[in-house]
């Protein structure tokens, strides 16, 4: 899943990203975080940032990956999050 925000403020990169990063551990009931990184972008402006979570549930152990862009501006910040879930045991 693809989210996108803009924000009209200048917000501080890191505190989005664990605001995001606590958000969808919150949202996920019996979930367990696994890695979380965060650093400036390798290509192109802003900050990057990747969370790794297993979620636990009656069909299987679940597997979600989330990689936040965050690029502040002087009175804007735009986030976009790409979140990819599957079954553990998928072939994906």
């Amino acid at each position: 899943m693809l989210t996108m925000h803009r924000v009209e403020a200048s917000l501080d990169p890191p505190e989005v990203f664990a605001m995001l990063s606590d958000q969808q551990l919150q949202s996920a009931p019996k979930c367990r975080e696994l890695h979380r990184e965060f650093t400036a972008a390798r290509e192109g402006p802003g900050s990057a940032g990747t969370l790794a979570i297993q979620i636990a549930h009656e069909l299987g152990t679940i597997d979600s990956t989330s990689q936040s862009r965050i690029i502040t501006a002087e009175r804007e910040t735009l986030i976009a999050q790409l979140t990819v879930t599957a079954l553990h045991d998928s072939p994906m």
